[in-house]
């Protein structure tokens, strides 16, 4: 019976070693990503990222900023960002708190009108990295604290883009375009875009 058992723990034992030993090199280098923020475009080496981030606003109500229609609107943002992985991919989960604000009037719109305060968390995942450069993709949720002549909701989804380059292992650059929707949750969602830039700080 002893004999039995050692033989079923060799036989149990042995396969579990042998994919430790036999684990590619970059399945391994995801695998700890999460944990130790190895080779994450996004963090870098560190643990912990904060972020100042400013987008102007653009009137339009589709998932992307139009250009051509850019209004007197804006958003303030401060994050907090800890370095995270999907499905192996370098990423980082991300607190905010932010503003908007309005300054004038355009299209018909008094921007004033829209300014509030927001809180808010996302994940962000690197699709792409070459040297330096990285781009990725973010999902979010976020709360405002008031409901407008825009959008009847304090909910909103967050989705963006961005492309950054690191200058050094602790700070790096980012463009950014963000779109805030409450996915016609209400039948009043005029939405949110915005196109802008950040500077990202490890510690």
């Amino acid at each position: 019976m002893r004999k039995s058992l050692h033989l079923l723990l060799v036989l149990f034992a042995f396969p579990a070693m042998a994919m430790e030993n036999t684990c590619p090199v970059s399945q391994k280098f995801h695998l700890l990503a999460a944990e130790k923020s190895i080779g994450n475009p996004l963090m870098g080496n560190w643990q912990n990222q904060a972020a100042l981030r400013l987008g102007w606003g653009s009137a339009a109500s589709e998932m992307v900023p139009n250009f051509g229609r850019m209004v007197p609107f804006g958003v303030v943002l401060l994050d907090y960002s800890q370095p995270a992985a999907i499905f192996r991919l370098p990423a980082r989960m991300n607190f905010h708190l932010g503003y908007t604000v309005g300054w004038g009037e355009k299209y018909g719109e008094n921007w004033r009108d829209y300014s509030w305060p927001q809180t808010g968390i996302s994940l962000d995942a690197s699709l792409i990295s070459w040297g330096r450069f990285y781009g990725g993709t973010g999902v979010g949720a976020f709360m405002k604290w008031q409901v407008d002549a825009r959008q009847d909701s304090r909910f909103m989804f967050m989705t963006r883009a961005f492309i950054g380059y690191r200058a050094t292992d602790r700070f790096s650059g980012e463009a950014f375009i963000k779109h805030y929707s409450d996915g016609n949750l209400t039948p009043i969602n005029g939405a949110y875009n915005f196109v802008g830039l950040g500077i990202t700080a490890g510690f």
